[in-house]
């Protein structure tokens, strides 16, 4: 399963744990995470939606069990006590820590085929989405060097196949001239039976007058 978390040019140790969403384990999306008030804790915004229970607008932290509520739309800036009981966009919610976590560097998720692209955790989606790298992996390699090997192993086999038509229409022509010939050879040896025939009963007439 590919993690930012493991793709971040930051080491383990260095990173903070309010950077991580306590659901998935990865590094949050400063795109796309929400922060809860007034606990803060800070969480991928489908990893929180997977921890509600029920159709309900009241919801508990998945970390610390503080009741929060969840609005269709966003409270006025008059409300400030429901403003102080909600879930926000980290980018509203915590600025700080929107820029923070912005800072962040990752490599492409490509990087394993052949891609060199490092940059801003916030732009990990944008780049993935048009990153085309040309993969230079081993194991592609060897799949296109099988590949043009079975191009030309099919090649040669349908030259054999051409050059077993050909031989095999030439054992055709063959075969049909020797019925041929054996039609015309049993023509000759029935006119040669019939000669037979005839030279036997010209013995035959012959010897009985000799005897008479």
């Amino acid at each position: 399963m590919d993690q930012r978390i493991d793709r971040c040019t930051t080491p383990r140790d260095y990173i903070s744990d309010n950077l991580i969403c306590a659901v998935c384990t990865d590094l949050l999306d400063p795109n796309t995470a929400v922060i809860i008030r007034p606990c803060f804790h800070m969480f991928c915004r489908l990893c929180l939606g997977r921890t509600f229970i029920g159709r309900v607008s009241m919801q508990k932290c998945p970390v610390c069990q503080s009741t929060y509520h969840i609005y269709l739309k966003r409270p006025s800036s008059q409300d400030s006590t429901r403003i102080r009981n909600t879930v926000l966009s980290l980018n509203t919610g915590n600025p700080p820590m929107f820029r923070i976590l912005s800072k962040l560097i990752v490599a492409c998720r490509n990087a394993s085929n052949g891609c060199m692209w490092k940059g801003s955790i916030a732009d990990d989606e944008t780049h993935f989405a048009a990153c085309v790298p040309e993969c230079e992996s081993q194991v592609c390699k060897n799949i296109v060097s099988e590949l043009e090997a079975c191009e030309i192993k099919c090649i040669n086999l349908e030259s054999e196949l051409r050059a077993d038509e050909i031989q095999w229409t030439e054992m055709e022509t063959v075969v049909e001239a020797c019925n041929i010939k054996f039609a015309e050879m049993e023509s000759e040896l029935g006119a040669y039976n019939m000669k037979c025939t005839a030279w036997r009963a010209n013995w035959d007439c012959v010897k009985s007058n000799v005897i008479v």
